[in-house]
């Protein structure tokens, strides 16, 4: 009878363990009077964002290079640390313009929608040196120019000569 009970204790056990101690379960809450979408990790190393804790269904998101000492929870999607402002768990580069740091050291930029609250996914970037922004709606990479087209709702690559950058964009000022 103890050995039928014992097999199957250790499947029950093992699973617990397992369910414990697995790196990527989110703590606690980081502020949960206003927000529960920014979580701690067990350890309280590392700060999560997964919409409402729910990182079964929805997923969740490493912000990496946030300062944890100095990280604020200050609405429902939107938070900041002693450098940066994050939406979701995009962090601010300039002006209506997140990116977000991959596992892979790849910054994937976002074009914060103010009528729908919602960042766009745009394009992805070895580093964010290359850069520029030059007004609301337009960045450009080296030789490329991307304009936001509003009406379809994402971003069209020009790919354009100095000289004539210099005088739409007045980059040569």
């Amino acid at each position: 009878m103890i050995a039928n009970l014992t097999y199957l204790l250790i499947p029950i056990i093992a699973f617990i363990f397992i369910y414990l101690m697995r790196p990527g379960a989110l703590g606690k809450a980081v502020d949960r009077q206003k927000s529960t979408d920014y979580y701690f990790n067990k350890w309280n190393t590392r700060i999560y964002y997964s919409p409402s804790g729910n990182s079964f269904s929805l997923g969740k998101n490493h912000l990496r290079g946030v300062d944890i000492s100095t990280f604020q929870v200050l609405g429902l999607n939107k938070a900041k640390d002693a450098d940066h402002n994050y939406f979701e768990h995009y962090c601010h580069f300039q002006g209506v313009f997140f990116y977000s740091l991959t596992r892979t050291n790849i910054y994937r930029m976002c074009w914060y929608d103010p009528l729908s609250r919602r960042c766009l996914p745009l394009f992805i970037f070895r580093t964010l040196n290359q850069i520029t922004v030059l007004d609301a709606n337009t960045i450009k990479n080296g030789r490329n120019i991307y304009e936001f087209e509003p009406k379809l709702g994402f971003f069209k690559k020009q790919i354009v000569t100095e000289q004539s950058a210099e005088k739409e964009y007045n980059l040569g000022e």
